[in-house]
């Protein structure tokens, strides 16, 4: 399969329209599954029939719909979005560390019971994570599951500090959502 095969069926496919509605505005994710697929067009001969054949395509594609999207020094980002006038989520204040639930401030408490209120927590917000966009939702289940964005990294071929910029972000998002819920977890594993 040549290039520019694999590139029209990513264009026929509605799955990939969908990501980058999911990512997005909806004002916005026309364009930004138009600029995905010029940067995939960019991209070398090789590195699309590996992608397609090692089955990451979708994965890379993602990738640069994400990045596209939320850099501040992307292309698209300069382009569409420098006059976004929505408060970014990372504008918004408080510190997240790994998962800022409190878990690392607790170092008299056992690791497997920080594990087990984590997990308990992590129940009780199901129905919130169950709303999240695929992207935000696989990679923070990733994260839930084993806890490490650079093995998240190495798993999925993200880059380091997409992963992590994404997990807290998602992380920051249900906490804004869920504000009641952190309070009474942290005040359950902070005495």
């Amino acid at each position: 399969m040549t290039k520019s095969k694999i590139i029209e069926g990513i264009y026929k496919d509605p799955a990939y329209r969908n990501v980058c509605r999911n990512i997005a505005s909806p004002a916005l994710f026309e364009d930004l599954f138009h600029e995905v697929i010029i940067n995939l067009l960019e991209l070398s001969d090789e590195k699309i029939i590996e992608a397609k054949e090692k089955k990451y395509l979708k994965f890379l594609f993602v990738k640069i719909a994400h990045n596209s999207w939320n850099s501040k020094h992307s292309p698209f980002y300069k382009k569409y979005r420098h006059n976004d006038s929505t408060e970014s989520i990372d504008t918004i204040t408080g510190k997240i560390s790994r998962c800022n639930l409190g878990l690392e401030s607790t170092l008299d408490i056992d690791l497997k019971i920080k594990e087990k209120v984590f997990k308990e927590f992590t129940q009780e917000l199901k129905d919130s994570i169950d709303t999240l966009n695929w992207y935000d939702q696989t990679l923070l289940k990733l994260y839930i599951d084993i806890g490490e964005f650079r093995k998240i990294s190495v798993m999925t071929g993200i880059k380091y500090g997409a992963v992590q910029y994404t997990i807290q972000k998602t992380i920051k998002k249900l906490k804004l959502e869920n504000d009641d819920k952190f309070k009474t977890f942290n005040d359950s594993i902070n005495p």
